[in-house]
């Protein structure tokens, strides 16, 4: 009975390597298509129910409860939805980062570059500078006001694959060799690409 435990348990344990050693080779294989048919698809959806409302945006005093409370339901409906689109769109880039920690890519510089939005690096191109004063505030406002700013902007928000994340991080440094090694080179490229950004929750 002990040798067919014994032998029970090595064979768990062999099996729990062989996962453990396929699991970064089977995310990045089905990472592409997670994205694509499920997670992508899911934040455009959440986006849009944000943008469809959006002209209603400077009526809603979003860090305001008591106002709020006194507010037309139109303007405490959009603030409900906006609430709930929130919820989804952290739901869906902690996905994108935990598909990145168990495949290992994008690199983290690419997705601290790139991550969430196509064009970081016009919206706020100070970002990276270690002196406050250059660098300054972050360019969109705090909390679900943040949603409405990402779908009314020149924001790009989007969820790239690890290809397209790695590729659009090839072309900034073509073009800018400068900004080779980045902040993130050697450190948590999710705390770079979420500071700020109201995303922090997901940081491992």
């Amino acid at each position: 009975m002990t040798r067919r435990l014994a032998a029970q348990q090595s064979i768990l344990m062999e099996a729990r390597a062989e996962v453990a050693e396929r699991t970064p080779w089977l995310a990045a294989r089905l990472s592409e298509e997670i994205i694509a048919e499920y997670l992508r698809p899911a934040m455009t959806k959440a986006l849009e129910q944000v943008q469809a409302k959006a002209v209603l945006a400077p009526r809603v005093p979003w860090d305001d409860p008591r106002a709020l409370v006194l507010a037309d339901r139109e303007v405490r409906e959009l603030h409900e939805l906006v609430g709930k689109a929130q919820d989804e769109y952290f739901a869906i880039r902690d996905a994108q980062h935990r598909l990145m920690t168990l495949s290992g890519q994008p690199s983290k510089d690419a997705y601290h570059h790139f991550g969430e939005l196509r064009n970081m690096p016009s919206i706020w191109p100070q970002r990276d500078s270690g002196v406050p004063s250059i660098r300054g505030a972050t360019p969109w406002p705090d909390g679900l006001a943040r949603m409405v700013w990402l779908v009314t902007s020149a924001a790009e928000p989007w969820l790239p694959t690890a290809a397209e994340c790695n590729d659009a991080y090839r072309q900034l440094i073509e073009a800018n060799p400068l900004r080779r090694g980045g902040v993130t080179s050697g450190g948590s490229g999710f705390v770079a690409v979420t500071s700020g950004t109201g995303l922090d929750r997901f940081r491992s």
